[in-house]
Formats: structure tokens, sequence, C-alpha cells
């Protein structure tokens, strides 16, 4: 499925290992909702919120939302874990499709 990826910077350097974890932050993201949702659009947007210095993640699709076992799932899990390593937390909403928000400070 393709998808529109929007950047707004500039973005701070990141040490190696938090560059890693942001990398794999969006696979994480994507891989647990998108075989089930059924969506037909998805969207990846990054942006540095100039007043908090932080770089905002939104992932949403237009799917038709996650079913409980996803939420508890591995994929989740894996996005969860590496947020806490980054001091940030996942925020989901499952109306009208999956939104999946976190935050790094910037």
């Amino acid at each position: 499925l393709p998808f529109p990826l929007f950047l707004d910077g500039p973005f701070r350097f990141f040490s190696p290992p938090e560059l890693l974890s942001i990398f794999r932050l969006l696979p994480d993201a994507l891989s647990p909702d998108f075989p089930h949702a059924a969506a037909s659009l998805l969207t990846v947007t990054i942006a540095l919120d100039h007043k908090t210095r932080e770089i905002s993640f939104c992932i949403k699709d237009n799917g038709k939302g996650m079913f409980k076992g996803v939420l508890l799932g591995r994929g989740l899990n894996n996005l969860k874990s590496r947020l806490l390593k980054l001091k940030s937390e996942l925020h989901i909403s499952n109306k009208a499709g999956t939104e999946l928000t976190f935050n790094l400070p910037a």
C-alpha cells in the first residue's frame, strides 16, 4: 500500500542507538494492523512541534480498526517497549480507522 510521508523540520541529531530505535518504530507501528485493517489509505506524518520541541509521529489508516488481539499483540508491545527506551509513550485511537501517535524530544 503506497503512502505519503510528510516531514517538517529541522530535526536534531540523534545518537546511533536512538536512530536505530526510531527506524524500527515505523515497521513496528505498521505491522500489527495492516493485515487485518482492510485500509485503502495510510498516512505517516512526522513533524517538529516548535512550541514543545518534540517530534510528533502520526500513523493513520482508513481501515476497520484494530481488534482486541492486535491491541495486545507482539507488534504493539515491541513498539511500546522501543518508545519507553526513548522516553515516550504510544497513544492509540481506534475510531474510523486506526491512528497511532507518539512524540520524541527534539
